[in-house]
């Protein structure tokens, strides 16, 4: 990709970043297993343009974004843990405060200019980034989902410890695929009944989504028979689409449904 085709870097506003917050810390972007859902950046960039007129900002950036807030949020949890001293927390205007001297010390390249800076959305994003910190990082957080980003680029904390880690799973890399191939043969057969059992319930699920999308798009007094077509066939594409329709407050849907044929057009 040559750089004149790339998107021109994007100067978030105060507006802008407060509705992205608002947005990510919203229900329904979860699924059943605490992760965030494929495809949630799109919605998000659909849901930033309905909320802020003329807003065009794109999944990309959105994504961006994200991973920067949630780079900062654990540096800041980082250093307001019990494994650093000489730091404290301003909460009037949530922000590290510290002698130069020791944030120097401590201080992640990726996160520079961190000492006295307000980060007023540090209480919210606990609520997005929090559980991924209070599960050592193994579930998968928020920014981490529908990204080629390493695991280790996006948790502060765990930089210092990927190289040892990396070294003790090449270690057992042979003793682990032994282990999973006779794992495999003795449970084979259970797990393929699982494996049919989940597939039905996917079909199942995916056709009830689909009848309630029909129902939901015909309470829509606004929309046109052809309208409601050509979102029937949109939305169908796929469940994560249709799922997230479902999940848009009734008073909201009318133009949620303009924006996708819009884009769709």
């Amino acid at each position: 990709m040559t750089s004149s085709s790339r998107l021109t870097k994007h100067t978030w506003t105060k507006e802008e970043e407060a509705s992205l917050v608002e947005l990510v810390n919203a229900s329904g972007w979860r699924s059943d297993n605490g992760t965030f859902r494929p495809g949630y950046l799109n919605q998000l960039a659909r849901m930033m343009a309905f909320k802020i007129p003329g807003c065009n900002i794109h999944a990309s950036t959105i994504d961006s974004r994200i991973k920067l807030m949630k780079r900062m949020f654990h540096a800041l949890a980082e250093m307001r843990g019990p494994n650093c001293s000489g730091f404290g927390w301003n909460d009037e205007k949530k922000c590290i405060v510290a002698e130069k001297e020791v944030f120097d010390d401590w201080s992640h390249p990726t996160v520079k200019g961190l000492l006295n800076k307000s980060f007023v959305h540090y209480d919210e994003l606990s609520y997005v980034f929090g559980k991924d910190r209070a599960t050592g990082g193994r579930a998968e957080s928020f920014a981490d989902i529908g990204s080629n980003d390493p695991a280790g680029t996006a948790r502060v904390s765990e930089r210092r410890n990927v190289s040892s880690g990396s070294k003790r799973k090449r270690t057992g890399h042979a003793i682990d695929s032994g282990d999973i191939v006779r794992t495999a043969i003795e449970y084979g057969n259970e797990q393929l009944h699982r494996i049919a059992e989940w597939l039905i319930l996917q079909r199942q699920d995916a056709t009830q989504t689909r009848q309630e999308i029909v129902r939901q798009l015909e309470a829509i007094p606004e929309l046109t028979l052809m309208d409601r077509c050509r979102l029937m066939r949109i939305l169908m594409r796929n469940v994560d689409d249709m799922k997230a329709f479902l999940e848009v407050p009734d008073n909201m849907k009318y133009p949620y449904c303009s924006i996708i044929l819009q884009e769709n057009r």
